[in-house]
């Protein structure tokens, strides 16, 4: 089955300090089979290594998806739209090549950047060009199942 490497350190001080020496070589979490398949190759935020597009694609989701701004922004979408916009995903998805569609759905529309009514998909769009790595489109289909899944695991949380 194999090994993984295990530290294990028995004081909150003795912790302190070897995560304060060798942050770096905690920081990366490990890429099982189900995390290169579900996180398209772990080219998301959540599975992929530490590293410089890591810190670009937090970077693009903390300033650009979840400012202040762009979260007051998406409060145009009411409770239906958001259940008709989950209906049709989920119904694209099941029937086309999944996610992609979606995006290219988005990409045909073409939004202009003064249009206030930008989504997720719009925005990644616009900026993705602008980074300094390639925002290809398993890398966009990963980014967008975090914030789909960030956003259902936030809202669970509150509930309960």
């Amino acid at each position: 089955m194999g090994q993984i490497p295990t530290l294990v350190v028995s004081s909150a001080d003795l912790a302190k300090q070897v995560l304060k020496t060798h942050d770096i070589d905690f920081a990366n979490r490990g890429q099982g089979a189900a995390a290169r398949i579900i996180f398209y190759g772990c080219k998301d935020i959540f599975a992929s290594d530490y590293g410089e597009n890591w810190r670009q694609k937090r970077k693009l989701c903390a300033l650009q998806l979840l400012s202040l701004k762009m979260v007051r922004s998406f409060q145009f979408i009411g409770d239906d739209e958001i259940q008709d916009l989950i209906s049709n995903i989920r119904e694209t998805y099941w029937r086309s090549n999944g996610s992609c569609c979606v995006i290219m759905k988005h990409k045909e529309a073409k939004k202009d950047d003064d249009d206030e009514r930008k989504d997720f998909v719009d925005i990644l769009l616009q900026t993705g060009h602008q980074l300094d790595f390639e925002l290809d489109q398993d890398s966009f289909k990963a980014i967008l199942m975090d914030m789909f899944l960030a956003g259902n695991d936030t809202t669970s949380t509150t509930m309960e």
